[in-house]
């Protein structure tokens, strides 16, 4: 059962992916940043190099698919930082929102149901699920690591010094499928119209670096 709702998932979210392409991709200086930039169908999308706090940040909130996202994430890595590789200071991904990219959003609220940490009724995780009476948040990062949530851009930041890494989040929302970016596929997997899920956070990705970092 598990695994036709996943399907019936995978199906939705495809089937209601816009195909798009993007534009040239320019790279300036920012207020101390460099940023890599492009549109998609008129849609901004940018990966920031911030040396002041060691990170990345992506923004996309385009009607992309995921593959889409992570492999336009690929590119403006490689705008950003060629062949002389990303400096080993930066150990830090942030990712937005959640919800903009849906998938993950729908595959996180999935794994909770399914996994039988989440108290349905009082919308919270459970004590021994590792969080505190009422507290989401590491409860929540702890299963975006579980599920490897966020393998797809660790994979594009392998050639660069980075061996893996693990998720922070604040601010996660907890609401029906109604609230969330992917409803019709919560729904044909099974969620109830009223059942409540946390589908939603300011996500955050800790990297590790690795021996032979490219600088």
């Amino acid at each position: 059962m598990r695994m036709r709702g996943a399907a019936l998932l995978a199906l939705a979210l495809i089937s209601a992916s816009a195909p798009a392409r993007p534009a040239a991709i320019a790279v300036e200086q920012r207020y101390g940043s460099t940023v890599a930039a492009t549109t998609v169908d008129g849609c901004a999308v940018s990966l920031d190099h911030d040396p002041r706090w060691h990170s990345l940040r992506y923004r996309n909130d385009c009607a992309q698919p995921l593959a889409a996202k992570v492999a336009l994430f690929a590119e403006l890595l490689a705008a950003l930082f060629g062949d002389g590789g990303m400096p080993a200071e930066v150990v830090g991904l942030g990712l937005g929102r959640l919800v903009d990219f849906p998938e993950l959003s729908a595959r996180v609220a999935l794994a909770v149901r399914a996994s039988g940490a989440w108290d349905a009724g009082k919308r919270r995780f459970a004590a021994q699920a590792g969080g505190e009476p009422g507290g989401l948040n590491r409860p929540f990062a702890a299963m975006l690591d579980r599920e490897a949530l966020f393998e797809p851009f660790l994979a594009a930041l392998r050639p660069y010094g980075v061996a893996g890494g693990t998720a922070s989040v604040e601010k996660v929302l907890v609401g029906p499928p109604r609230m969330t970016p992917a409803a019709d596929a919560l729904l044909a997997a099974g969620v109830g119209a009223e059942e409540g899920l946390p589908f939603d956070a300011q996500v955050w990705v800790n990297l590790r670096r690795g021996e032979g970092d490219r600088r």
